[in-house]
């Protein structure tokens, strides 16, 4: 992986910038802003506003803007919460799927490839193919604030699953498919995670943690 991220990066002055703690996305933006000098390569695990996506003058959109204007000219980010953006970008952008960073140095595959939505479908689908396993989505509603699944799914009795999500942030998602899997009768939960933005993760026995930052 380092090897592809330095060939990717090539000889342009590069910063590796990786955030000592997560807070507001606008914060880390500035935080990045302050410390981008005299570089035209940026190699950052996680994109700041890169949620913020849903109007093209906004958001990751105007960051991306401010960036350019500052000389950058190639950013290298991990699995990307919406990989539309880079259709929009005026900076080259260059997005390493979750499967990319995880699978080769997975030891312990599982049985089952678990998505907590349909947003998470292409990524699932990416480890499904590497890892050749099925794939379980978990079909997640949201009542209000509130995030609920299926008390029961029949093809999660007694497998080793592997849980998939790019980011935990308020947590509601992934403790929500946690307990999913556990009603269902997972023997155990391989977690895997990309952006780990704050420590809201249910205390469960049976669970594996992996980060990629």
């Amino acid at each position: 992986m380092l090897k592809t991220i330095t060939q990717l990066s090539g000889s342009s002055p590069t910063l590796i910038y990786h955030f000592k703690q997560y807070q507001d996305e606008e914060e880390m933006a500035f935080e990045l802003l302050s410390n981008i000098t005299n570089h035209e390569c940026l190699i950052l695990p996680f994109l700041p506003l890169s949620r913020r996506d849903k109007k093209l003058d906004t958001g990751i959109y105007e960051f991306l803007k401010i960036l350019a204007k500052q000389n950058i000219k190639r950013i290298i980010t991990f699995d990307l919460h919406n990989p539309d953006i880079i259709n929009h970008s005026n900076i080259e952008l260059i997005n390493i799927p979750a499967a990319d960073i995880f699978c080769p140095v997975m030891h312990n595959y599982g049985q089952i490839i678990i998505t907590p939505d349909f947003g998470g479908q292409k990524r699932a689908e990416n480890f499904a193919q590497y890892l050749k396993l099925p794939i379980v989505n978990l079909h997640k509603r949201k009542l209000g604030g509130n995030i609920t699944y299926n008390d029961y799914l029949p093809d999660i009795d007694g497998k080793e699953c592997i849980l998939i999500e790019d980011i935990i942030d308020s947590g509601k998602t992934i403790n929500g498919a946690v307990k999913c899997l556990i009603n269902s009768g997972a023997k155990k939960i391989h977690l895997y995670i990309t952006h780990y933005l704050h420590n809201n993760l249910l205390a469960v026995e049976n669970l594996s943690l992996y980060i990629s930052d």
